[in-house]
Protein backbone atom coordinates (compact mmCIF):
# COMPACT_ATOMS: atom_id res chain seq x y z
CA UNK A 1 0.00 0.00 0.00
CA UNK A 2 2.81 2.39 0.78
CA UNK A 3 4.12 1.67 -2.70
CA UNK A 4 1.11 3.29 -4.30
CA UNK A 5 0.58 6.02 -1.72
CA UNK A 6 2.19 8.81 -3.79
CA UNK A 7 -0.02 8.06 -6.81
CA UNK A 8 -3.19 8.08 -4.70
CA UNK A 9 -2.27 11.40 -3.15
CA UNK A 10 -1.64 12.94 -6.54
CA UNK A 11 -5.00 11.74 -7.93
CA UNK A 12 -6.84 12.83 -4.79
CA UNK A 13 -5.26 16.24 -4.87
CA UNK A 14 -6.09 16.70 -8.63
CA UNK A 15 -9.72 15.66 -8.15
CA UNK A 16 -10.15 18.17 -5.35
CA UNK A 17 -8.84 21.07 -7.43
CA UNK A 18 -11.70 23.47 -8.35
CA UNK A 19 -12.76 23.41 -12.05
CA UNK A 20 -12.24 27.13 -12.41
CA UNK A 21 -8.60 26.66 -11.49
CA UNK A 22 -8.01 24.03 -14.17
CA UNK A 23 -6.04 25.28 -17.15
CA UNK A 24 -8.23 26.40 -20.18
CA UNK A 25 -11.65 26.11 -18.51
CA UNK A 26 -12.12 29.87 -17.94
CA UNK A 27 -11.52 30.60 -21.64
CA UNK A 28 -14.15 28.04 -22.69
CA UNK A 29 -16.67 29.53 -20.28
CA UNK A 30 -16.10 33.04 -21.64
CA UNK A 31 -16.57 31.81 -25.20
CA UNK A 32 -19.82 30.07 -24.34
CA UNK A 33 -21.09 33.12 -22.46
CA UNK A 34 -20.25 35.40 -25.39
CA UNK A 35 -22.07 33.14 -27.85
CA UNK A 36 -25.11 33.03 -25.59
CA UNK A 37 -25.20 36.83 -25.36
CA UNK A 38 -25.03 37.15 -29.14
CA UNK A 39 -27.48 34.40 -30.10
CA UNK A 40 -30.16 34.79 -27.43
CA UNK A 41 -31.59 38.17 -28.59
CA UNK A 42 -31.87 36.87 -32.16
CA UNK A 43 -33.76 33.79 -30.95
CA UNK A 44 -36.12 35.94 -28.90
CA UNK A 45 -36.78 38.31 -31.80
CA UNK A 46 -37.43 35.45 -34.23
CA UNK A 47 -39.78 33.72 -31.80
CA UNK A 48 -41.67 36.95 -31.12
CA UNK A 49 -42.13 37.63 -34.87
CA UNK A 50 -43.74 34.23 -35.32
CA UNK A 51 -46.14 34.74 -32.43
CA UNK A 52 -47.18 38.29 -33.39
CA UNK A 53 -49.95 39.25 -35.84
CA UNK A 54 -49.27 38.66 -39.56
CA UNK A 55 -48.06 41.67 -41.58
CA UNK A 56 -50.79 43.67 -43.27
CA UNK A 57 -51.06 43.35 -47.03
CA UNK A 58 -50.65 46.49 -49.12
CA UNK A 59 -54.07 47.82 -50.11
CA UNK A 60 -54.46 49.37 -53.53
CA UNK A 61 -57.74 51.26 -53.93
CA UNK A 62 -59.78 50.34 -57.00
CA UNK A 63 -59.45 52.62 -60.04
CA UNK A 64 -62.07 55.35 -60.38
CA UNK A 65 -65.03 54.51 -62.64
CA UNK A 66 -64.65 55.60 -66.24
CA UNK A 67 -66.67 55.36 -69.42
CA UNK A 68 -65.59 53.19 -72.36
CA UNK A 69 -67.17 54.02 -75.71
CA UNK A 70 -66.88 51.40 -78.45
CA UNK A 71 -68.54 50.85 -81.83
CA UNK A 72 -70.66 47.70 -81.88
CA UNK A 73 -70.78 45.34 -84.86
CA UNK A 74 -74.53 45.31 -85.54
CA UNK A 75 -73.94 42.92 -88.42
CA UNK A 76 -72.46 40.18 -86.25
CA UNK A 77 -75.27 37.82 -87.31
CA UNK A 78 -74.51 38.40 -90.99
CA UNK A 79 -77.77 40.12 -91.95
CA UNK A 80 -75.86 42.15 -94.56
CA UNK A 81 -73.44 39.38 -95.47
CA UNK A 82 -70.65 37.74 -93.52
CA UNK A 83 -68.06 39.82 -95.41
CA UNK A 84 -69.61 43.14 -94.30
CA UNK A 85 -68.45 43.94 -90.75
CA UNK A 86 -70.07 46.94 -89.05
CA UNK A 87 -72.50 47.29 -91.94
CA UNK A 88 -75.98 48.52 -91.11
CA UNK A 89 -77.40 50.32 -94.14
CA UNK A 90 -80.71 52.16 -94.35
CA UNK A 91 -81.97 52.72 -97.88
CA UNK A 92 -84.25 55.53 -99.02
CA UNK A 93 -84.04 57.81 -95.95
CA UNK A 94 -86.95 60.27 -95.65
CA UNK A 95 -84.87 63.33 -96.50
CA UNK A 96 -83.40 61.85 -99.71
CA UNK A 97 -84.90 58.84 -101.44
CA UNK A 98 -81.77 58.38 -103.52
CA UNK A 99 -79.35 58.26 -100.58
CA UNK A 100 -78.01 55.65 -98.16
CA UNK A 101 -77.38 55.95 -94.44
CA UNK A 102 -74.84 53.99 -92.42
CA UNK A 103 -76.13 53.32 -88.90
CA UNK A 104 -73.51 53.05 -86.16
CA UNK A 105 -74.29 51.76 -82.69
CA UNK A 106 -72.10 53.30 -79.97
CA UNK A 107 -72.03 51.37 -76.69
CA UNK A 108 -70.71 52.40 -73.29
CA UNK A 109 -68.97 49.34 -71.85
CA UNK A 110 -67.33 51.23 -68.99
CA UNK A 111 -68.33 51.71 -65.37
CA UNK A 112 -69.36 55.37 -65.57
CA UNK A 113 -71.80 57.40 -67.63
CA UNK A 114 -70.44 59.07 -70.76
CA UNK A 115 -71.28 62.69 -71.60
CA UNK A 116 -72.25 63.84 -75.07
CA UNK A 117 -69.44 63.23 -77.56
CA UNK A 118 -68.82 62.96 -81.30
CA UNK A 119 -68.27 60.11 -83.72
CA UNK A 120 -66.75 60.14 -87.19
CA UNK A 121 -66.57 57.90 -90.23
CA UNK A 122 -63.69 58.11 -92.69
CA UNK A 123 -64.66 56.76 -96.11
CA UNK A 124 -62.42 55.23 -98.76
CA UNK A 125 -63.60 56.83 -101.98
CA UNK A 126 -61.45 56.53 -105.10
CA UNK A 127 -58.20 57.42 -103.36
CA UNK A 128 -59.79 60.12 -101.21
CA UNK A 129 -60.78 60.03 -97.54
CA UNK A 130 -63.83 62.22 -96.93
CA UNK A 131 -64.94 62.40 -93.31
CA UNK A 132 -68.46 62.43 -91.91
CA UNK A 133 -68.93 63.52 -88.30
CA UNK A 134 -71.98 63.69 -86.06
CA UNK A 135 -72.81 64.24 -82.39
CA UNK A 136 -73.49 61.36 -80.01
CA UNK A 137 -75.84 61.83 -77.04
CA UNK A 138 -74.85 61.05 -73.47
CA UNK A 139 -74.84 57.29 -72.85
CA UNK A 140 -75.32 55.59 -69.49
CA UNK A 141 -72.90 52.77 -68.68
CA UNK A 142 -74.21 49.50 -70.05
CA UNK A 143 -76.36 51.31 -72.65
CA UNK A 144 -75.92 52.29 -76.31
CA UNK A 145 -77.10 54.81 -78.87
CA UNK A 146 -77.43 54.74 -82.66
CA UNK A 147 -76.21 57.55 -84.92
CA UNK A 148 -76.48 57.87 -88.71
CA UNK A 149 -73.97 58.85 -91.38
CA UNK A 150 -74.84 59.67 -94.99
CA UNK A 151 -72.88 57.42 -97.36
CA UNK A 152 -70.95 59.66 -99.77
CA UNK A 153 -71.38 59.36 -103.50
CA UNK A 154 -68.88 57.10 -105.17
CA UNK A 155 -68.09 55.07 -102.08
CA UNK A 156 -69.01 51.75 -103.71
CA UNK A 157 -66.12 50.54 -105.82
CA UNK A 158 -67.39 49.60 -109.31
CA UNK A 159 -65.03 46.61 -109.41
CA UNK A 160 -65.78 45.09 -105.98
CA UNK A 161 -69.15 46.74 -105.19
CA UNK A 162 -67.90 47.38 -101.63
CA UNK A 163 -67.81 50.61 -99.65
CA UNK A 164 -64.98 50.61 -97.08
CA UNK A 165 -64.81 52.91 -94.06
CA UNK A 166 -63.35 53.47 -90.60
CA UNK A 167 -65.59 54.22 -87.62
CA UNK A 168 -64.19 56.27 -84.75
CA UNK A 169 -66.08 57.02 -81.55
CA UNK A 170 -65.12 59.84 -79.18
CA UNK A 171 -63.44 61.32 -82.23
CA UNK A 172 -62.62 64.60 -80.43
CA UNK A 173 -61.28 62.98 -77.21
CA UNK A 174 -63.99 64.62 -75.14
CA UNK A 175 -64.22 61.98 -72.42
CA UNK A 176 -61.59 60.21 -70.31
CA UNK A 177 -62.06 56.50 -71.01
CA UNK A 178 -60.79 53.37 -69.33
CA UNK A 179 -59.62 52.14 -72.74
CA UNK A 180 -58.69 54.58 -75.51
CA UNK A 181 -57.50 51.85 -77.89
CA UNK A 182 -60.87 50.33 -78.85
CA UNK A 183 -62.44 53.45 -80.36
CA UNK A 184 -61.72 52.70 -84.01
CA UNK A 185 -62.78 49.80 -86.22
CA UNK A 186 -62.72 49.05 -89.94
CA UNK A 187 -65.86 48.07 -91.81
CA UNK A 188 -67.35 47.76 -95.26
CA UNK A 189 -70.73 47.32 -96.90
CA UNK A 190 -71.84 45.48 -100.00
CA UNK A 191 -73.71 47.59 -102.52
CA UNK A 192 -77.41 46.86 -101.94
CA UNK A 193 -78.36 48.08 -105.42
CA UNK A 194 -75.46 48.25 -107.90
CA UNK A 195 -77.63 49.57 -110.71
CA UNK A 196 -78.65 52.55 -108.58
CA UNK A 197 -75.60 53.46 -106.48
CA UNK A 198 -72.50 52.49 -108.48
CA UNK A 199 -72.77 55.47 -110.86
CA UNK A 200 -72.56 58.11 -108.12
CA UNK A 201 -69.83 60.72 -108.32
CA UNK A 202 -67.86 62.03 -105.38
CA UNK A 203 -68.48 65.78 -104.87
CA UNK A 204 -65.25 67.77 -104.75
CA UNK A 205 -65.58 68.68 -101.08
CA UNK A 206 -65.27 67.26 -97.57
CA UNK A 207 -68.61 65.71 -96.71
CA UNK A 208 -69.78 66.44 -93.17
CA UNK A 209 -72.85 65.12 -91.42
CA UNK A 210 -75.92 66.95 -92.74
CA UNK A 211 -74.24 68.41 -95.81
CA UNK A 212 -74.66 65.30 -97.93
CA UNK A 213 -78.44 65.54 -97.61
CA UNK A 214 -78.46 68.60 -99.87
CA UNK A 215 -76.37 66.92 -102.57
CA UNK A 216 -77.87 65.03 -105.50
CA UNK A 217 -76.24 62.10 -107.31
CA UNK A 218 -75.13 62.69 -110.85
CA UNK A 219 -74.79 59.96 -113.46
CA UNK A 220 -71.31 59.40 -114.85
CA UNK A 221 -71.25 58.50 -118.52
CA UNK A 222 -68.79 55.76 -119.30
CA UNK A 223 -67.91 54.22 -122.63
CA UNK A 224 -69.70 50.98 -123.22
CA UNK A 225 -72.21 51.56 -120.39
Amino acid sequence: MKKYQPIVEVLTKRSRTPRTQRPGTSMVHWLLLTLAILIFPALVTHTGAQKGPPPKEKYDPPPPPKADLVPVDTNANGSFGQDSPYCWISMNPPDNKNALDLNVRVANKGTANAPATHAAVTWAVRGNAPVSETSVPAILYGRSAVVKFRVPYGCFDPATQFCSFEIGVDSRDEVEESNQYNNKVLGRCKNPNPAKYTRWELPEQRILSGEAATLRPRTVTRAGV
